[in-house]
């Protein structure tokens, strides 16, 4: 089981995607456990901190400090995907640094948060869903090719288109559930 992610010609093989996943979940299960830890853990600790204090003002520093650093923490998720997704290994001792800029992803991140609420706007999940089919890959184009901005979400668009909405369909389906 080394190196990337299986290759699929013109189609997409999901059992093959599954058991290459769950095969290398369960060789980096543990630090994939403390990361995800870590990413669930701190936020929720910053949000049973300030529900300690009554002030309006306190409460929304912590909201906004909990903001930034789940982005961060998402940052370093994709980091850790993108890793065993192209290397088939996560070095540890990189695990927790920044790579890509962070800058780029949230502001990618911005772009793709209103892309999906005016997907939402006219009360229909629809736009939402393309929004995700085609814009979902951002994060890995932000993180793995250090695209940023407009850069990412046009990035994955060209996957997403190139590999054409059909194909992709249910494989983002399953990746918008997870």
């Amino acid at each position: 089981m080394g190196g990337g992610a299986p290759a699929a010609g013109n189609a997409f093989d999901i059992g093959a995607g599954l058991t290459w996943a769950w095969a290398k979940f369960q060789a980096n299960m543990q630090p994939l456990l403390i990361l995800g830890a870590v990413v669930a853990g701190i936020p929720f600790l910053l949000a049973v901190i300030s529900s300690f204090f009554g002030s309006f003002f306190i409460s929304l520093g912590f909201w906004f400090i909990s903001v930034i650093v789940s982005a961060v923490l998402t940052m370093l998720t994709v980091q850790a995907g993108w890793e065993l997704a192209t290397t088939g290994q996560l070095n540890q001792a990189e695990m927790y640094k920044l790579k890509g800029n962070p800058a780029g992803y949230a502001f990618a991140g911005f772009l793709f948060t209103v892309l999906a609420y005016l997907g939402i706007c006219p009360g229909m999940c629809v736009g939402f869903i393309f929004v995700w089919l085609i814009f979902g890959f951002w994060q890995f184009a932000a993180v793995g090719e250090g695209q940023g901005g407009l850069n990412a979400l046009t990035r994955s668009k060209e996957v997403t288109m190139g590999i054409g909405l059909g194909n992709i369909f249910i494989p983002m389906l399953v990746f918008m559930v997870v």
